[in-house]
């Protein structure tokens, strides 16, 4: 009963955090479906014939700038060419997106009291944790339908587009569950958002390292953006890769219910600083 007992009015939280985020959250969404859409369209009348698309592929082969950025291009078609321009930064757009959310409600409703006051009624201690990983995982997720549709619409091939949707929804619930590992360590909202964004950006190093420096590709193997590019989602779509996606999600997100479980409101679990 202990167990089920600490998530006491998750609903109520979850209910209430969906509304105060009713504006922010949508926007995110739109953001996402206008930018993927706009490539996708654009590059549909870009490059209509093979031998444009092979000439792109030739020239990114060998640049590093380019590699840096985004990455190699996987498969020939049109799609694979979406994939390698907006799949990296969408992947990093829905971290972002996964991290603020996080972070938004719980370490900075701690610390303006909003959880004192909410922690007086019937709350179980994981249920603040638990309302802002399901806001974060649901919004997250529902870029997957989201993604794939304006792509089907646009006339690219179902399961690619599906795929493409997938590894960008579940970066978003990678590091949505970082946050909330960041959420437990630190005092203060700024320094947890900070920390966790420091780890997007290192999983972002990484990727491009990976894919940038001769004999270093495994390093895209320690980045979820390197996943996210490994699904090679137009080419063959490589489903099993979003199996780390899940098992990576639920050990980070496990860890930071036994860290919210030892600590208490108000405190990090790595001492604060002094200021000036």
């Amino acid at each position: 009963g202990h167990g089920l007992a600490a998530l006491t009015g998750t609903a109520p939280l979850i209910w209430l955090a969906a509304r105060r985020d009713r504006i922010v959250l949508p926007v995110w969404l739109y953001v996402f479906a206008a930018g993927i859409g706009s490539t996708g369209y654009s590059f549909r009348h870009l490059y209509t014939s093979l031998a444009e698309r092979l000439a792109l592929i030739a020239s990114v082969r060998h640049d590093a700038s380019v590699l840096t950025l985004s990455g190699p291009v996987y498969g020939t078609s049109s799609g694979s060419l979406v994939a390698w321009k907006v799949l990296v930064f969408a992947a990093g757009g829905a971290g972002l997106m996964g991290i603020f959310t996080v972070v938004r409600h719980t370490r900075d409703d701690e610390e303006q009291g909003r959880l004192e006051l909410v922690g007086a009624a019937a709350i179980g201690r994981q249920a603040p944790l638990a309302a802002s990983l399901a806001v974060a995982f649901g919004s997250s997720l529902m870029l997957i339908p989201l993604v794939a549709a304006v792509q089907v619409i646009l006339g690219y091939p179902v399961g690619g587009s599906l795929a493409l949707g997938v590894a960008v929804g579940l970066s978003g619930c990678v590091f949505a569950a970082v946050a909330a590992v960041c959420a437990q360590l630190t005092v203060s909202a700024r320094t947890a958002r900070g920390v966790a964004v420091g780890v997007l950006g290192v999983a972002f190093l990484l990727r491009a390292v990976g894919d940038s420096a001769s004999g270093m590709s495994w390093l895209r193997w320690a980045s979820p953006l390197g996943w996210a590019e490994q699904m090679q989602v137009y080419a063959s779509p490589r489903w099993v890769v979003g199996v780390l996606f899940v098992v990576s999600t639920a050990a980070v997100a496990g860890c930071a219910a036994l860290l919210a479980a030892r600590r208490d409101l108000g405190a990090g679990l790595l001492p604060a600083r002094a200021g000036r």
